[in-house]
C-alpha cells in the first residue's frame, strides 16, 4: 500500500500487516487531479488537484495522523496489475483507516445541508458509495468527517446518518454499523448504486467488488459485460436468489440509454402477447426498486454454478395456477419480501430443462406457503434468448416468438377434466403447457405420465349420476420420427403395473436415457401396449373403457415442427356387451 507521509508529502511504500495509521479522502474527480507519474515528474505541486492533497495532509497531520491515501496520486494507473489489486482492496482500505474526509467540492461554505447536501455529486457517483459504507462508526476506528468546498468540517456520518439514508436510500442501520452488510440481500445493495454513475461502464461493476465482498480481475474495454461477469461472481458466491429480483421500468421512471430505452418500449408494446428474456439483469439500473425488499427465512437449501449454457440451479421452484389455461406456470422464489409480501419470478420452460424469464416488468407476489411445489429438479436459467433472425441481439422477446425456436418436438397433451401428475421424466416435462419435450433422435424421446380421469356412471336405479375417479398411466416413445410405425402409445392400469414401473424407472440412465432401455424393461416385466384400458363398477353393473387419441397437429407458436397431440375419452358399456381389448408387445 502505497502512503503520502503528511509531514513531508513523500510517498512511501507498506508491505503486508505492517500498515502504519492513515487519513483517506473520498472525493469526486476534477479538472487536473495528481497521477503517480506525475509524482515520480516533480510536476505535481503545479495541479489544480493538488490542493486537495495537501488539505488532506494538514488535517490529518492536526489530528496526528502520520499517513495519508489519496486514489488519484497513491495509485500507479499504468500498472494494471496494481490498479487490479487497488481496487479489489479499496473498500477495505476505507473500512481500516483512521478517519475518511469526504471532500464535497459543490458544497458551498455557506449553504444549508438540509437542502444542499443531496445536490452534490458525492451522491451520484460509483465510487463513493463503498467510501460512505466502509468507514467504520466505533471510537478510534474510521469516522467519515463532511468537508464543503473550503474545507470547513460540515458534520459527522453518525449525526448526519438521517438525512445520508434519506438522500441515499441506504438503511440508516447501515450507515451507524449497527447492521453487517450481510444481514441485507444482493438485490437491496444493487439498489443503492442503480442511480449513481461512472466515467467507464466497466466500474459501475468494479466499484460494486468490495461492497459486495468479492474480488474479480478486471477488463477494461469489456463494458457492459462487466456487470454480467459481476453476477456470475455474486451467483457462485452467494445463494442469494434477489439477484434475480431485477425489474425493468419504463424509460420515464429509472435511467437507462437510449438503446435500452427502445428495448422497453418495443416489449411494452408487445405485452398482450407476454415477453420473455434472460435472468440476468443489464445494468444496476434494474435494481432501482429494491431498496425496500428484505430477506425471508427458510426456502430450503440452494446450490447455483454458472454453466456455458446459463445457470444451474437446484433450489425450490413452486407452481402457480393460470387464468384460463389448466397447467401450472413456474415461479422461482427469490427469498425476499416487500411490504409483507414473498417476492418470485415468473419463469417459462422453453424446452430441455431449459427456463427463460416471462415478463421482465413485474415480480409475481404471493403468500409465503400458499403456492405448491414443483417437483425437484435440476434447472437450468438461461441467460440469454435464443437468436432470432427478426430480433437480433434483442434482451427481450414475445413469447410466440421464442417458443418456436427453443422447441423443436414435443408431445402435447389436451387433458381437458384429467388431472396429468407425475410426469416422468420431470425435467423434460412443462407443467404450463402440458407438453413434454422431445430430440431430434426418437431413440432418446420416451415419456410417462400418470392421470386421474373423472367418470361419470349413471345409476338407472336411483336416476343419479356417480362420479369415479380412476388412474392410469400413459407412455410414449419416439414419437419425434415422423418415419410410420415409430412413434408407439400405450395405457397402463394401475394397480395392476404400478410395482413393475416404480422398479423400471431407477433403472433408466439418467446420463443417457435410451428409449430402447425402456422398450426392453417393459416387455421384460410383461407391460403390454393397449389403446384401451378397463375399470369395472359391479354395484352399477357397469364398465369403463379409457382410450385415447393421438393426432399430428401443427402449431408453429408452440413447436417449430408438426407434434403428436394426446387426448382421453372413456366409453360405457355393459359388462357382458364391452369389446375385445387388444394387447401387443413393444417394439424396438
Amino acid at each position: 500500500m502505497r502512503l503520502i507521509n503528511t509531514k513531508t508529502g513523500q510517498l512511501e511504500d507498506f508491505i503486508g500487516q505492517e500498515i502504519p495509521k492513515y487519513a483517506i479522502l473520498s472525493h469526486t474527480w476534477g479538472e487536473e487531479e495528481v497521477s503517480y507519474q506525475d509524482y515520480l515528474r516533480n510536476v505535481h505541486k503545479t495541479k489544480k488537484g493538488y490542493r486537495k492533497i495537501q488539505k488532506t495532509c494538514d488535517i490529518a497531520a492536526e489530528a496526528k495522523i502520520p499517513y495519508a491515501w489519496v486514489d488519484t496520486l497513491c495509485i500507479d494507473k499504468k500498472s494494471s496489475a496494481e490498479l487490479s489489486e487497488a481496487i479489489n482492496s479499496m473498500y477495505r482500505w476505507y473500512e481500516q483507516s483512521k478517519v475518511c474526509y469526504a471532500f464535497l467540492s459543490d458544497l458551498s461554505g455557506d449553504a444549508d445541508l438540509e437542502d444542499a447536501l443531496g445536490k452534490c455529486r458525492w451522491f451520484k457517483r460509483g465510487w463513493t458509495l463503498q467510501e460512505l459504507i466502509a468507514p467504520k462508526f466505533v471510537t478510534c476506528l474510521t469516522i467519515l468527517l463532511v468537508y464543503d468546498a473550503r474545507w470547513n468540517k460540515r458534520g459527522v456520518k453518525t449525526s448526519l446518518a438521517s438525512q445520508l439514508s434519506t438522500i441515499t436510500k441506504i438503511n440508516e442501520s447501515v450507515l451507524r454499523k449497527e447492521s453487517p452488510l450481510s444481514h441485507f440481500c444482493v438485490a437491496q445493495k444493487l439498489s443503492w448504486a442503480a442511480l449513481r454513475v461512472t466515467t467507464r461502464i466497466e466500474d459501475s461493476a468494479y466499484c460494486l467488488l468490495g461492497l459486495l465482498d468479492l474480488n474479480m480481475p478486471l477488463l477494461y474495454g469489456e463494458g457492459e459485460k462487466a456487470f454480467r461477469r459481476l453476477q456470475d461472481q455474486i451467483i457462485q458466491s452467494s445463494a442469494d436468489l434477489s439477484i434475480f429480483a431485477w425489474q425493468w421500468k419504463s424509460p420515464e421512471q429509472q435511467q437507462a440509454s437510449p438503446k435500452d430505452q427502445e428495448e422497453v418500449r418495443s416489449a411494452q408494446s408487445g405485452l398482450q402477447d407476454g415477453s420473455l428474456c434472460g435472468v440476468l439483469a443489464r445494468s444496476t439500473t434494474m435494481f432501482a426498486h429494491c431498496s425496500g425488499y428484505t430477506r425471508s427465512q427458510g426456502g430450503g437449501p440452494r446450490e447455483f454454478s454458472v454453466t456455458n449454457v446459463g445457470i444451474k440451479i437446484r433450489v425450490r421452484v413452486l407452481l402457480r395456477r393460470l387464468d384460463g389455461k389448466s397447467g401450472m406456470g413456474y415461479v422461482l422464489p427469490l427469498n425476499c419480501v416487500y411490504r409483507g409480501r414473498a417476492l418470485g419470478l415468473r419463469l417459462r420452460q422453453t424446452g430441455n430443462n431449459g427456463y427463460l424469464r416471462q415478463d421482465a416488468f413485474t415480480l409475481f407476489e404471493y403468500e409465503e406457503g400458499s403456492l405448491p411445489t414443483a417437483p425437484p429438479s435440476e434447472r437450468n436459467l438461461l441467460t440469454t434468448l435464443p437468436e432470432d433472425p427478426s430480433h437480433p441481439n434483442a434482451m427481450m422477446n414475445r413469447i410466440k416468438n421464442v417458443l418456436p425456436l427453443t422447441r423443436t418436438h414435443i408431445l402435447r397433451f389436451i387433458p381437458q377434466t384429467t388431472l396429468l401428475l407425475n410426469p416422468w421424466p420431470v425435467d423434460r416435462y412443462d407443467y404450463e403447457d402440458q407438453v413434454f419435450f422431445g430430440f431430434r433422435d426418437p431413440t432418446r424421446d420416451f415419456s410417462i405420465i400418470e392421470m386421474l380421469v373423472p367418470i361419470q356412471v349413471p345409476n338407472t336405479v336411483l336416476g343419479t349420476v356417480e362420479s369415479e375417479w380412476v388412474r392410469c398411466k400413459f407412455c410414449a416413445i419416439g414419437w419425434s420420427s415422423t418415419a410410420p410405425g415409430v412413434a408407439q402409445f400405450g395405457l397402463f392400469e394401475e394397480d395392476k403395473h404400478a410395482a413393475s414401473l416404480y422398479a423400471i424407472q431407477p433403472r433408466i440412465s439418467d446420463w443417457d436415457r435410451n428409449s430402447q432401455q425402456l422398450v426392453y424393461y417393459l416387455n421384460s416385466y410383461n407391460i403390454p401396449k393397449v389403446a384401451v384400458v378397463r375399470y369395472d363398477f359391479p354395484k352399477l353393473g357397469k364398465t369403463a373403457h379409457l382410450a385415447f387419441s393421438a393426432k399430428r397437429e401443427e402449431d408453429r407458436t408452440m413447436s417449430t415442427n408438426p407434434f403428436w397431440t394426446i387426448r382421453f375419452s372413456y366409453s360405457l358399456w355393459h359388462s357382458m356387451a364391452e369389446p375385445h381389448i387388444d394387447q401387443e408387445v413393444w417394439s424396438l
